[in-house]
């Protein structure tokens, strides 16, 4: 599937189609994913820009299709999944991309932060949360770092 391209086909579609046809693309990757996940997950932790994964976290936190979240959910369920993850280099080369870059953008919604995509000069995606001002009556947070999130209790 690699070979043929099938995957860079998907991250086009996953970034300028309609919610039905991304919805039918997600079809696809899950397909991909319950056969072998492993060239799914090798693609998604090499390629350049991160541009599939970086759709796909994108859609799952600010699509309102129907399905179109639930169905983003399953695929990244299935590719964190460590029951699946043949040796530690499949482990570690993905788990990586996927906690350095996209963790913040997956718990911002969670954690009260809008998810606003911003390009850096370099052309790769970033999450630029933003804390909206406080409105009368509100509690103020404190001013840790969006970072440092403090484990719970």
């Amino acid at each position: 599937m690699t070979q043929l391209g099938m995957f860079e086909v998907i991250t086009r579609i996953m970034q300028s189609s309609s919610a039905p046809v991304k919805l039918r693309a997600t079809d696809i990757l899950l397909s991909a994913l319950a056969h072998d996940p492993q060239p799914l997950r090798s693609f998604l932790a090499t390629q350049p820009r991160n541009e599939l994964l970086e759709s796909l976290v994108s859609e799952f936190v600010s699509s309102e299709e129907s399905g179109l979240p639930e169905q983003i959910a399953e695929l990244l369920k299935l590719l964190v999944d460590p029951e699946t993850m043949e040796g530690s280099l499949d482990k570690n080369d993905f788990m990586d991309v996927f906690y350095n870059q996209f963790m913040e953008k997956l718990i911002a919604p969670v954690s009260g932060e809008p998810y606003e995509p911003s390009v850096s000069s370099k052309g790769k995606a970033a999450a630029a949360p933003t804390a909206a001002p406080a409105a009368g009556g509100s509690k103020s947070s404190s001013s840790s770092s969006s970072r440092n999130i403090p484990a719970s209790t």
